[in-house]
């Protein structure tokens, strides 16, 4: 299932026919920690989370920060989503073996330092950031 809504994860994890949430989950589109996470975790699902790069839009965001480091911004993001205690896996994609090792070397240490909440916290100052962020947030808990 991939509707990124709140009331749709919910009644995925109630309906006890899955054995994990498959779900929208990054910087900007972080509605699930309100109540899904905790919804999953009680009835022991694990919780995969994909988008984490935004599908591109991360990297634009970058841009207009001028922040210009990809692989380590790549590596906040991921780093950021496995610090919620509820995701088990992230999925990613990339057509660049290079750029998986540098990915999967963030599970070496998935602690978020100084540094990289500094660049969350400028990468929130960007005018795409914020929208993308208002039209998720809207998405997601749509009634």
């Amino acid at each position: 299932m991939t509707i990124s809504r709140e009331d749709t994860y919910l009644t995925q994890i109630d309906s006890n026919a899955f054995d994990a949430v498959y779900i929208n989950f990054n910087l900007a589109d972080y509605g699930p920690i309100r109540k899904v996470f905790s919804a999953a975790t009680e009835k022991g699902l694990g919780v995969i989370s994909r988008e984490a790069f935004m599908k591109g839009q991360l990297f634009k965001m970058a841009d207009e920060i001028g922040f210009a480091n990809r692989s380590k911004l790549a590596q906040i993001a991921l780093k950021w989503n496995l610090s919620h205690e509820a995701v088990a896996t992230v999925i990613i994609g990339t057509n660049n073996p290079e750029h998986l090792k540098k990915n999967l070397s963030v599970l070496n240490n998935i602690n978020l330092t100084d540094e990289d909440n500094h660049v969350i916290e400028t990468l929130k100052t960007s005018e795409i950031y914020q929208t993308y962020e208002t039209n998720k947030i809207r998405e997601f808990y749509q009634d």
